[in-house]
């Protein structure tokens, strides 16, 4: 799998935008892929299992495809933005743009969360009261009321 150009933009400390761009070559290599995987699973009527052709599947899963395809090319990105922007990715990545251009490229627009960076605090000479709450046979009496 080739490597896709990467774009990360700061939103806040905790969000980043990720801008993605696979070539078209690429993106049709894993539609194939997925789709050939997909032909020796599933049976359509008319046809042998796994005799079934391309444009057959596309009438009939070409979402189902196309969302896997999308999540795996999401998933080998946001790891190589993550080692290459040394991101700490937190929770899934929210797909907000994306457009696929005849033979030139695949794009996307992603928003993920991320670990804050935490500065050094300084919490020496801090003085801090612990508050002890005495329970008493009336607090008792009222919870089991």
């Amino acid at each position: 799998m080739s490597e896709p150009k990467i774009e990360v933009t700061e939103v806040d400390p905790c969000t980043r935008k990720l801008n993605l761009e696979f070539p078209s070559p690429q993106y049709e290599e894993e539609m194939e892929k997925a789709y050939s995987a997909l032909n020796k699973k599933v049976t359509v009527q008319g046809f042998r299992q796994g005799k079934a052709p391309v444009r057959i599947l596309e009438r009939y899963y070409k979402d189902r495809v196309q969302a896997e395809v999308l999540q795996k090319l999401i998933a080998h990105s946001l790891r190589e933005a993550a080692d290459r922007e040394n991101l700490k990715p937190i929770g899934q990545p929210r797909l907000e743009d994306f457009k696929v251009e005849d033979d030139k490229s695949v794009n996307m627009m992603l928003t993920i969360e991320v670990k804050p960076e935490l500065k050094e605090v300084n919490y020496e000479g801090l003085e801090f009261v612990k508050k002890v709450r005495e329970v008493t046979e009336q607090d008792i009496d009222r919870e089991t009321e």
